[in-house]
């Protein structure tokens, strides 16, 4: 199915497909995270739409999470894996390893906007209720250059309202 045809519409077929049951999405995830590098990015956007539906199918594949994103070369699969996460409590263990290369991709004018967009939002979630955290994270949103992207400047302007 991932292979037939890269839409929306095929990849609304996958998530209907895999449903609420864990052994389907397992083995989706499994495309996502050990397949080839054009079926780990049609799979990555079909993963994004199940863990919406169901963040608890990713609560244990954290590790392999942070592996993707250091290993991975594709904007896609980085971009849908940071998406994916703002709908999921991370656990504490996990949550300094999140925040570290979220920081990463938002200050690397290199990353795509999408990357650095859901970095801050995932930044903010991880932040939210910890005061040092918090301010830190401020003083990063305000300092978002003048000539970035108007979609990095409204993220950071809501998410400041957030913040308070």
């Amino acid at each position: 199915m991932l292979m037939a045809e890269h839409s929306k519409a095929q990849v609304m077929k996958i998530v209907n497909y895999v449903g609420d049951n864990p052994d389907r999405f397992s083995s989706l995830c499994k495309v996502f995270l050990y397949g080839t590098y054009r079926l780990s990015q049609r799979a990555s956007w079909a993963v994004n739409y199940c863990v919406r539906s169901h963040p608890d199918f990713i609560l244990d594949r954290f590790d392999e999470l942070l592996e993707m994103l250091d290993r991975s070369h594709h904007d896609a699969v980085k971009r849908n894996i940071l998406r994916m996460l703002q709908y999921v409590d991370i656990p504490t263990r996990w949550q300094g390893s999140f925040y570290t290369r979220c920081l990463h991709f938002l200050g690397s004018s290199k990353e795509p906007i999408a990357v650095r967009v859901f970095s801050m939002q995932l930044l903010y979630n991880i932040a939210k209720g910890t005061p040092e955290l918090e301010e830190e994270l401020r003083q990063l949103l305000r300092d978002i250059p003048l000539d970035a992207s108007p979609a990095l400047h409204a993220r950071s302007r809501n998410l400041l309202k957030e913040l308070g």
